[in-house]
Protein backbone atom coordinates (compact mmCIF):
# COMPACT_ATOMS: atom_id res chain seq x y z
CA UNK A 1 0.00 0.00 0.00
CA UNK A 2 2.74 2.57 0.60
CA UNK A 3 4.61 1.81 -2.35
CA UNK A 4 1.77 2.72 -4.35
CA UNK A 5 0.69 5.63 -2.33
CA UNK A 6 4.56 6.91 -3.28
CA UNK A 7 3.90 5.65 -6.67
CA UNK A 8 1.03 7.31 -7.91
CA UNK A 9 0.21 10.13 -4.91
CA UNK A 10 1.21 12.61 -7.34
CA UNK A 11 -0.72 11.81 -10.20
CA UNK A 12 -4.63 12.92 -10.34
CA UNK A 13 -6.84 10.89 -11.55
CA UNK A 14 -10.18 13.55 -11.81
CA UNK A 15 -10.13 16.73 -13.04
CA UNK A 16 -12.08 17.79 -9.57
CA UNK A 17 -8.73 19.97 -8.93
CA UNK A 18 -8.57 21.35 -12.53
CA UNK A 19 -9.77 24.86 -12.79
CA UNK A 20 -10.92 24.31 -15.96
CA UNK A 21 -13.65 27.68 -15.56
CA UNK A 22 -10.70 29.53 -16.07
CA UNK A 23 -9.03 27.67 -19.05
CA UNK A 24 -9.47 30.44 -22.13
CA UNK A 25 -8.12 28.78 -24.78
CA UNK A 26 -9.19 25.03 -26.63
CA UNK A 27 -5.79 24.45 -26.98
CA UNK A 28 -5.12 24.22 -22.85
CA UNK A 29 -8.15 22.41 -22.24
CA UNK A 30 -6.62 19.56 -24.82
CA UNK A 31 -3.08 19.80 -22.93
CA UNK A 32 -5.23 19.17 -19.46
CA UNK A 33 -7.49 16.77 -21.11
CA UNK A 34 -3.95 14.96 -22.46
CA UNK A 35 -2.49 15.31 -18.97
CA UNK A 36 -5.64 13.67 -17.03
CA UNK A 37 -5.28 10.47 -19.95
CA UNK A 38 -1.85 10.01 -19.20
CA UNK A 39 -2.32 10.31 -15.28
CA UNK A 40 -4.94 7.22 -16.27
CA UNK A 41 -2.56 5.45 -18.04
CA UNK A 42 -0.03 5.14 -15.28
CA UNK A 43 -2.76 4.47 -12.78
CA UNK A 44 -3.79 1.51 -15.07
CA UNK A 45 -0.13 0.34 -15.54
CA UNK A 46 0.12 0.68 -11.37
CA UNK A 47 -2.18 -1.75 -11.06
CA UNK A 48 -0.55 -4.45 -13.43
CA UNK A 49 1.02 -6.18 -10.24
CA UNK A 50 -1.80 -6.52 -8.26
CA UNK A 51 -3.62 -8.09 -11.15
CA UNK A 52 -3.83 -12.03 -11.03
CA UNK A 53 -6.43 -13.12 -12.79
CA UNK A 54 -5.67 -13.74 -16.84
CA UNK A 55 -9.17 -12.11 -18.02
CA UNK A 56 -8.56 -8.97 -15.53
CA UNK A 57 -5.40 -8.30 -16.77
CA UNK A 58 -6.45 -8.71 -20.38
CA UNK A 59 -9.23 -6.16 -19.35
CA UNK A 60 -6.74 -3.57 -17.57
CA UNK A 61 -4.20 -4.20 -21.01
CA UNK A 62 -7.46 -2.73 -23.02
CA UNK A 63 -7.75 -0.17 -20.70
CA UNK A 64 -4.69 0.69 -21.38
CA UNK A 65 -4.80 0.85 -24.71
CA UNK A 66 -7.96 2.63 -25.04
CA UNK A 67 -6.65 5.46 -23.02
CA UNK A 68 -3.77 5.62 -24.53
CA UNK A 69 -5.65 5.98 -28.04
CA UNK A 70 -7.51 9.17 -26.05
CA UNK A 71 -4.10 10.75 -25.03
CA UNK A 72 -3.00 10.34 -28.95
CA UNK A 73 -6.25 11.60 -30.26
CA UNK A 74 -6.16 14.46 -28.49
CA UNK A 75 -2.49 15.26 -29.64
CA UNK A 76 -3.53 15.11 -32.93
CA UNK A 77 -6.15 17.81 -32.38
CA UNK A 78 -3.43 19.79 -31.21
CA UNK A 79 -1.40 19.83 -34.42
CA UNK A 80 -4.26 20.02 -36.10
CA UNK A 81 -5.39 23.05 -34.73
CA UNK A 82 -1.65 23.99 -34.94
CA UNK A 83 -1.40 23.49 -39.00
CA UNK A 84 -4.35 25.89 -39.87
Amino acid sequence: REILLETIGGLSFSLENADVSGIQKDMELLKVTIEFEKDKVQFFKMLRPFVEDREAQDDLERIIAEEQKHARQLQLCIREELNR
